[in-house]
């Protein structure tokens, strides 16, 4: 092999793994932030099932937490009807 055919074969080679490695990177953040959105949609799950005044705690497998808690506006002072007290 001539010196510009392997200069050519190396730029070649150097250039396939650096588009490996995006590639490799866009589909480990597609990923994520489908793991994000599902979290997202769980936790929203959780606080509309949990009543006023509910409270979760959950260690997850992956070692995060959620901590949950569901004013009851009836005993913070507010009102019934859905409207929020400002303090």
């Amino acid at each position: 092999m001539d010196p510009v055919t392997g200069s050519a074969v190396t730029a070649l080679v150097g250039l396939g793994v650096h588009v490996l490695g995006v590639v490799r990177q866009e589909l480990r953040l597609r990923w994520l932030a489908r793991q994000e959105r599902e979290r997202g949609r769980y936790v929203t799950a959780l606080a509309l099932a949990l009543p006023r005044g509910g409270r979760l705690d959950e260690v997850r497998g992956d070692g995060s937490e959620v901590h949950l808690v569901i004013p009851d506006p009836v005993s913070e002072g507010g009102t019934v009807s859905g409207n929020v007290a400002r303090g």
